[in-house]
């Protein structure tokens, strides 16, 4: 809904101009460039900036990024709509790790960040009271996504693969719950090729350590496939935590997270 500012204010607009925020708030655009602009009103590059920084001054769209704009024409955006926006600031990019871990529902925990995988180098980026946390990945590990409802989100494998390679964005126990409620609806041959294709010794360790810890019923061909990806000297179980004097032979672990912390939520559940 417009705010009273923005109804009073609508009538400030020239006839150009409230056809540009007309058009993109009908198409639920909320992210546009100037070759958005142009299939609305067709004229020249120079005159569609000029009427851009013209909404801009007026308070209409904000920008983004080099080249990109956001219409703020409407207030109150829920966080699927924020999370839309976040993964059209920049390219290449999707949401992943915890972000996508609570938007399929296999963890209740909503992160106060969206979390965004690219290949890029970024800062933390604010929208509205929200913090978009950008997290730099090799080219070749930027795979395995998919677009939802406008959002381009890590397919559910990916998402917990991204989430193991990089725990210190979301804590083993909770990747671990989020693997169990996501057992039945994932592919494990998909996700321990995933894990593979990586090309990360310790994830594949930590990736198979939880599998058999969770219990979860899987063709032995699989498991072991893991378990011939993996190097012989021992890994952090969590690498955000130090050495403990605890060890799994079979995965080459130091399991300095204890099972009883990995498990706790299957008490509270």
């Amino acid at each position: 809904m417009k705010t009273k500012e923005k109804v009073e204010s609508y009538k400030t607009l020239g006839k150009v101009e409230s056809k540009i925020i007309t058009e993109l708030s009908k198409k639920g655009i909320w992210i546009f460039d100037l070759c958005d602009v142009k299939k609305i009103i067709d004229s020249n590059e120079n005159h569609i900036y000029q009427i851009v920084h013209s909404l801009k001054n007026k308070g209409w769209i904000k920008s983004l990024t080099a080249g990109k704009y956001e219409l703020i024409s409407f207030s109150g955006k829920p966080r699927e709509d924020l999370m839309v926006i976040a993964c059209n600031v920049l390219w290449p990019s999707y949401i992943s790790f915890w972000s996508a871990l609570n938007f399929y529902k296999f963890t209740e925990q909503s992160p106060k960040k969206i979390f965004l995988a690219t290949t890029k180098r970024k800062e933390l980026k604010k929208m509205d009271s929200i913090e978009v946390q950008f997290i730099q990945i090799k080219p070749e590990r930027f795979f395995g996504y998919t677009k939802i409802e406008g959002v381009c989100v890590a397919e559910k494998e990916k998402a917990l693969i991204d989430s193991l390679l990089f725990p210190r964005y979301v804590s083993l126990d909770e990747i671990c719950k989020s693997l169990e409620n996501a057992k039945k609806e994932i592919s494990f041959e998909k996700l321990i090729d995933y894990c593979i294709k990586i090309g990360n010794s310790s994830l594949n360790k930590r990736l198979g350590y939880l599998i058999e810890l969770l219990k979860i019923k899987i063709e032995g061909r699989l498991i072991e496939k893991l378990h011939k990806n993996i190097s012989k000297n021992f890994s952090l179980l969590d690498p955000t935590k130090t050495r403990s004097s605890k060890y799994s032979k079979r995965w080459f672990l130091n399991l300095n997270l204890s099972k009883e912390d990995l498990l706790h939520w299957k008490k509270i559940g």
